[in-house]
């Protein structure tokens, strides 16, 4: 058995991951190909019931590859990098809000205090959160690490990211 997906971002994670769980194959197509083909069997109506079909008759016509979901570690670091960037954008956000904050003619302690007191505790998530990516890429990928710093250029964060974007290197053809 095959199912084919239509990927959809986290709306078609749980169903993706629970796939692999149960040891269901399954390929995940772009809706840009599940759009084109949809074109191709001049179909101009769109709705769940007719999306269904059209991936039910694009794996039947076509092969395409099986999807390796992503280790458990993969995703974590994923995840926390993502939580990462969020938190630096909100870190940025209040240290502008902090510096027009203290171009007024009056500045209220309390109110600076808590700029101040949101900023540090960012900051502190932040380091939190690159340390738990540091300490999952040097238990489950410290060979692989290592291997992508010695780059000219390439750092850990950079690593990490190379790591995550390919899975670990996994599923690649030798």
């Amino acid at each position: 058995e095959v199912c084919i997906l239509e990927y959809t971002g986290t709306y078609s994670s749980i169903l993706s991951y629970l796939l692999e769980q149960n040891g269901v194959r399954q390929s995940i197509i772009t809706p840009g190909q599940s759009k084109s083909f949809a074109g191709v069997i001049k179909n101009i109506t769109k709705n769940d019931t007719r999306d269904a079909v059209h991936l039910l008759l694009f794996g039947e016509r076509n092969t395409p590859n099986f999807y390796k979901f992503s280790s458990d570690n993969i995703l974590k670091i994923r995840q926390i990098r993502v939580a990462i960037r969020q938190y630096n954008k909100v870190l940025r956000v209040v240290q502008n809000q902090l510096h027009a904050f203290e171009q007024l003619p009056y500045q209220d302690a309390t109110v600076l205090e808590m700029y101040k007191q949101h900023i540090k505790q960012l900051k502190e998530n932040i380091d939190k959160l690159s340390a738990q990516i540091n300490t999952i890429a040097d238990d489950n990928f410290k060979a692989l690490d290592a291997k992508i710093q010695t780059v000219k250029g390439v750092g850990v964060k950079t690593s990490h990211a190379i790591i995550t974007a390919t899975n670990g290197f996994e599923g690649f053809d030798t």
